[in-house]
């Protein structure tokens, strides 16, 4: 196992809940050493959504979009999970965006939250037309 996995587990064991959400997108992309599993990265990410970190389900629902296959109960739950995602305004309270402001310039460090916030409008409607293709057994 690689240094960095070693150190986000001792601080995820201290109760660092942004350690918590790095190993769970390590286990879910296989990178930084750690084994491609994807239950134990869903298992990983739940534990931190637990502990109050909102910014774990953007790769927890998208994880489970993942192991879905042809589940509509587990694409209903991601549809859900994005769903309140976007609602609760996390794409935008991560990167610390002011809140009201109608222009965005372009050299601000929140501008990648209106990106995110764009990525997860997809995967919203992805995981929707999936659930259709599937409701008429299309897909």
């Amino acid at each position: 196992m690689s240094l960095v996995y070693r150190q986000l587990n001792r601080a995820a064991l201290q109760g660092n809940v942004q350690a918590l959400r790095e190993i769970g997108l390590m286990h879910a992309t296989n990178e930084g050493g750690a084994e491609k599993d994807e239950l134990l990265s869903i298992q990983v990410l739940l534990r931190s959504l637990s502990l109050g970190d909102i910014q774990s389900l953007l790769p927890l629902a998208l994880t489970v979009e993942r192991r879905a296959g042809g589940n509509l109960r587990l694409l209903q739950r991601a549809e859900e999970m994005l769903q309140y995602f976007l609602e609760s305004g996390g794409p935008r309270e991560a990167e610390g965006a002011p809140e009201g402001t109608g222009t965005v310039p372009r050299g601000a460090p929140w501008f990648r939250g209106l990106w995110r916030s764009a990525g997860c409008r997809a995967a919203l409607w992805r995981i929707r037309i999936k659930k259709r293709l599937h409701a008429t057994k299309l897909f």
